[in-house]
């Protein structure tokens, strides 16, 4: 059986800027959450915590290494609108015209991208028969 698995929420994400206020390493919040502790080092990693060092630098320390609960939602939920890949097949690109020429004028989508006059509609339905090319002919 496949495993499920869940993003994090706005509530999980606010319980980690807590937890890192209080000092609670990654792998602390992970078994709290009840989540896989490379989640949680991603979630950080992507965006933007670092751990503490243990030389301070003059100034006053970032609060939470860096991590904010409501700017890591918001980077989430840009990111899961948007498709990682873009499609080929859009509406009004180039071809879009050709597969809808190629559909009117009665071609199948196999036919559609198969080089000009290479497609033998007897052959093809011999061959997915599992009939040879001379007997189905008549060779």
């Amino acid at each position: 059986m496949a495993k499920q698995y869940e993003h994090l929420n706005l509530g999980e994400r606010s319980l980690i800027q807590t937890q890192l206020l209080q000092g609670f390493n990654p792998s602390a919040i992970a078994k709290n959450l009840g989540r896989p502790r490379s989640c949680i080092s991603r979630e950080l990693a992507r965006n933007g915590w670092s751990a503490p060092l243990a030389i301070r630098p003059v100034g006053r320390p970032s609060l939470t290494g860096g991590y904010c609960s409501i700017r890591a939602d918001g980077r989430a939920q840009r990111l899961s609108a948007k498709p990682r890949i873009a499609r080929k097949l859009v509406a009004g690109n180039a071809l879009w015209a050709k597969v809808r020429q190629g559909l009117k004028s009665g071609l199948s989508p196999a036919e559609l991208f198969l080089p000009e006059g290479t497609f033998n509609t007897k052959t093809y339905w011999a061959d997915k028969l599992g009939i040879t090319n001379s007997v189905a002919l008549g060779a």
